[in-house]
Parts: C-alpha cells; sequence; structure tokens
C-alpha cells in the first residue's frame, strides 16, 4: 500500500508564496497559476527551503526530458530561489522606507537597515549594492511603479525588471531617434524589439501579446509617471 503524499503546510505555502509575491523565481513574469515545486524531488520535505514557486511552463523544463533542451538542477533552481527571494526582501524594506519617509524633502539621504536611500522630487531610490562597475538600485515612484534596476557607473540601464508598473509605461521616442529596429518572437506570445538610435545607443524592449513592456534594457532610460512614458534622451539631455 503506497503512502499518502504530505500536504504543504499552510503557513509554510504562505510564506514561500508571500516571500516569492506569488511569482515564478525563473522567469519572474507575471502567470495566471503558479505552483510549488519540491526543489530536492522528495514531496515530503515541505520546509520552506526546498521550495520553490515556478509558473506552469518552468516547472514543466524541472521535470521534463523532450527536445534537446536541459533541466533545470537542484542547484540551479536554489539560485533562482535565493536570488529573487533576496531582491523581494529588498523590495520590502524599500516600500516600508517609502511609506515611512513620504515627507522626507526632495535631496535627503540616509541610512537604514544597512541601506543608503535618496529622495527626489516623485521617488525614493535605494541602493541596493555597487561594485567597481556596477550599482544596483531599487526605485519607488510615488505613484506605485517600482522597478528594480542596473546601470553602469554612467547611468547605461543593463536591466531593468518590473516590482510594480513597468507594463503600464509605453516606449516614447523622439521624432527620427530611431535609426533601425528588429523584431524576434519569443515563447508565450513575446517579442523582443531591438532598437538602434541615430547615436548608436541600442534599446532592448521585451513585450507581451498586448504590447505591455516585460523587460528593458537601454541607455538613459527616463521614467515619466506622469505620462508613463520611457523615453530615452541624449546625454547632454539627461
Amino acid at each position: 500500500m503506497s503512502s499518502q503524499r504530505k500536504p504543504i503546510p499552510q503557513q509554510v505555502a504562505d510564506e514561500v508564496m508571500f516571500g516569492n509575491r506569488r511569482t515564478c523565481c525563473v522567469c519572474r513574469q507575471v502567470s495566471p497559476s503558479v505552483v510549488i515545486h519540491h526543489i530536492d524531488g522528495n514531496r515530503d520535505n515541505n520546509v520552506a527551503e526546498n521550495l520553490a514557486v515556478l509558473c506552469p511552463n518552468c516547472h514543466s523544463n524541472v521535470h521534463s526530458d523532450a527536445g534537446l533542451g536541459r533541466r533545470f538542477t537542484q542547484g540551479e533552481l536554489l539560485r533562482y530561489k535565493g536570488d529573487w527571494e533576496a531582491r523581494n526582501e529588498a523590495a520590502a524594506g524599500l516600500a516600508v522606507a517609502a511609506g515611512q519617509t513620504a515627507e522626507e524633502p526632495p535631496g535627503s539621504i540616509w541610512e537604514e537597515n544597512g541601506r543608503t536611500y535618496a529622495r527626489y522630487e516623485d521617488h525614493i531610490l535605494c541602493y541596493w549594492w555597487k561594485t567597481q562597475d556596477l550599482v544596483a538600485v531599487d526605485i519607488r515612484w510615488d505613484d506605485g511603479s517600482h522597478f528594480y534596476v542596473e546601470t553602469d557607473l554612467e547611468g547605461n540601464v543593463s536591466t531593468c525588471e518590473p516590482r510594480f508598473g513597468l507594463s503600464a509605461y509605453s516606449l516614447s521616442f523622439a521624432p527620427g531617434q530611431i535609426k533601425s529596429k528588429a523584431e524576434v518572437p519569443l515563447a508565450d506570445g513575446l517579442r523582443r524589439v531591438t532598437y538602434v538610435l541615430q547615436d548608436d545607443r541600442v534599446i532592448d524592449v521585451v513585450l507581451d501579446p498586448e504590447g505591455r513592456i516585460q523587460q528593458l534594457s537601454g541607455s538613459c532610460a527616463r521614467f515619466n509617471t506622469s505620462s508613463q512614458t520611457v523615453s530615452f534622451p541624449s546625454r547632454q539631455e539627461t
């Protein structure tokens, strides 16, 4: 007689779902449904450290041997899980700081919980970490938009991941600013559009089937929260 699988305790499931913002820790795309996967394959090992939130597509890539693709290994999943939960923890800390420091005047800079915060006219920026050639920050705008951004020391954006609000923005280019445009279809109806500007900067964006921004990288991106547009002014304008 086979033993029955132990259900994940609700308190543990709630902790894991909240820590991952109910979002797949691998692709980090919002999905209508997600599953909780046992990383070590033992369905009775229900400790939070062994549980990863995955979308159905990434979950199938854990179990499937079809085609030429490789499965996700346990080591990969642990890294994805750890990185995603750390980023969400940092974002949650920023949200608390934003709520507690809304009255800080523009130009204020302060330290809290080992992080540096700066208040601007319409957003709070949290410096998460910095190396010799890279700055990682969380930005929370007063309208609720929230991004994780990595830039080089000159402000060129290499990564812009939505926490909340990026999909509501649209790209805005000045007349004649685009030199060329290329589009490549991706899985699940997504498409990658690459723009080359007249000054040879490259803007790379992933759009969903409705044309909403899912991922963005580019040089000197500027977010306008009133018009909800992303523009790319020249260095002289920034």
